[in-house]
């Protein structure tokens, strides 16, 4: 394998020592070739036909035995000879990029590519013609080498060029393949990541195919083209024995004439409000709304902050991020909405069978009052 290749490097030809320039270069080519082992193991494993070891690690191990064992035997030469020395190394490993080439199928296999490009002849290879044809022209006539430049010229047309172009487009097929398949990946990623957000969230296409929906706060004008309309009846809510509606608050602000009592968020009166009682703002404190049975509810209607009018409404904190927790009779699930600091109502499409709910206060919207009290006007429940 190398040794067949080494027969076709310049210095193995009968002229090459007619000069004493060519003469050094002969030298120090034969006590490369006594010095190899590694770089030969290395060079040859990579021709065996289905070898694994055609891979960028076994290239750069070729490059590293190569620096190793070969270069320094040419390490006294001067710049110039040592540029005809690596060329004619190199010539070896255009032969092996051209044999494996010549191989079926293997200018498509990625791990084969990134080995060509490992070696990197499609850089060395130029520069070190270029920098020894600049110091050729610069040197004295007699020690000139009319011979490697005629080697040179036919190995660099014949072999170099078709050898390092034809790896050149393998790497850009690889390298393009490889940029598609991320592509790929990342749009795949996006689409599942897509498909996980519309089921989590209950929206978009693939939750209205699947039947999948969360809570969520919409627009008026959804409710009116899901329903045809606003309803006006409102769902009962369960009356206990001793004729209390069952709803209430985790927290009251308490009153001498109960002004500011849990009922109020269920009186049909916007200008009435629940306040909680708490040293803070009363986040995680909860209101709790039971429906009578297990009953089919499609929205919810809230009324954030004390609506009496527009500066009451600014005076008090409102709702801000919320936890709806809704139980179904069977399963308890917990979606987070987050509502608006405006008055009037807002509708949060639920769409399913209700057995009880709780909205769990997380932050609020701070009012511009001293009091840091949080209200909610009117809950309805359709």
């Amino acid at each position: 394998m190398l040794d067949d290749m080494m027969m076709q490097m310049w210095y193995r030809d009968p002229h090459a020592a007619d000069t004493e320039a060519g003469k050094a270069v002969c030298r120090a080519q034969e006590a490369a070739a006594d010095a190899l082992d590694d770089f030969t193991f290395s060079f040859n494993i990579s021709l065996i036909a289905d070898d694994v070891e055609r891979n960028p690690v076994n290239a750069g191990n070729i490059l590293h035995y190569f620096e190793k064992e070969a270069v320094p035997a040419f390490k006294k030469l001067d710049e110039r000879l040592q540029c005809v020395c690596r060329l004619d190394w190199y010539s070896c490993i255009l032969r092996l990029l051209e044999q494996v080439a010549a191989m079926p199928r293997e200018c498509r296999k990625k791990k084969t590519a990134a080995f060509a490009e490992r070696l990197d002849m499609q850089n060395r290879w130029p520069k070190d013609l270029a920098r020894y044809r600049e110091l050729e022209e610069k040197a004295p006539e007699a020690d000139k080498l009319p011979g490697f430049d005629a080697w040179l010229e036919k190995t660099d047309r014949e072999l170099a060029q078709p050898v390092i172009a034809r790896w050149k487009k393998a790497a850009a097929i690889s390298h393009f393949r490889k940029t598609v398949g991320r592509v790929v990946g990342l749009a795949a990623v996006v689409v599942i990541g897509a498909a996980i957000w519309q089921i989590y969230t209950g929206t978009g296409i693939l939750a209205r195919v699947l039947g999948i929906h969360r809570p969520r706060l919409v627009a008026e004008e959804t409710i009116t083209e899901d329903f045809g309309g606003l309803l006006t009846e409102q769902v009962p809510i369960k009356v206990n024995s001793d004729g209390t509606m069952d709803f209430n608050a985790s927290t009251i602000l308490k009153t001498d004439d109960g002004s500011f009592d849990d009922t109020n968020m269920m009186d049909g009166d916007t200008a009435t409000a629940w306040a909680e009682g708490e040293k803070n703002d009363g986040t995680g404190k909860r209101l709790y709304f039971n429906v009578e049975g297990t009953q089919f509810v499609h929205y919810l209607v809230i009324w954030n902050g004390w609506q009496k009018d527009e500066d009451t409404f600014n005076q008090y904190n409102r709702l801000k991020n919320v936890t709806l927790r809704i139980d179904d009779g069977s399963s308890k699930v917990n979606t987070s909405i987050t509502l608006k600091s405006t008055e009037g109502p807002q509708y949060i499409l639920i769409n399913q069978n209700v057995d009880r709910f709780w909205i769990i206060m997380n932050t609020v919207y701070r009012g511009e009052g001293s009091d840091n009290v949080t209200c909610v006007s009117e809950v309805e429940i359709y």
